[in-house]
Order: C-alpha cells, then sequence, then structure tokens
C-alpha cells in the first residue's frame, strides 16, 4: 500500500526481466507484446488492452473501499517507469 496525499493505494510492480538491459522506452518502442507503449509525444503508459491493466482494474475494484488509485511500476536495470 502507499499512502500520498490523495488517499491510500496499491502498488503493482512489474520486473522486466526479458527487457532487463534496456531502457523502458527501447523496451516499450522495440516489442508490440510489452506492457507499455509510447504515444505521439513519447510519453509511456501501461496498454489499455494488456493483461496488467486489467490485473490494476481488477485491484482496484476489490479494494475500492481502500484504494483510490493503483501505482504501476516496471524496472529493468537500467530505468524504472511509474505510472
Amino acid at each position: 500500500m502507499a499512502n500520498y496525499s490523495s488517499g491510500t493505494g496499491c502498488i503493482e510492480i512489474m520486473a522486466a526481466v526479458s527487457f532487463w538491459d534496456k531502457s523502458i522506452s527501447e523496451a516499450a518502442s522495440s516489442n508490440n507484446t510489452f506492457c507499455l507503449t509510447t504515444d505521439a509525444e513519447n510519453k509511456i503508459h501501461l496498454k489499455r488492452k494488456h493483461a496488467y491493466f486489467h490485473q490494476c482494474q481488477l485491484q482496484l475494484y476489490i479494494g475500492r473501499d481502500m484504494f483510490k488509485f493503483c501505482d504501476f511500476v516496471v524496472a529493468t536495470e537500467r530505468h524504472l517507469s511509474k505510472e
């Protein structure tokens, strides 16, 4: 659980082992199966049709009385991304 001024939330952490030697932006732009994507402004986002997005939504639904948000964190050896 995470506590911020906006309330209490949950955290989903993914270690991108298959992309460990890449940066998050390299992984997002080099593979269609990766959970993150880049938009036209080169901002990184969790794909809305990826299983991890649905997992975060389920966590928010189950914890709806407690959680106000879900931070999705992806880590490689070179980079860390939070959405």
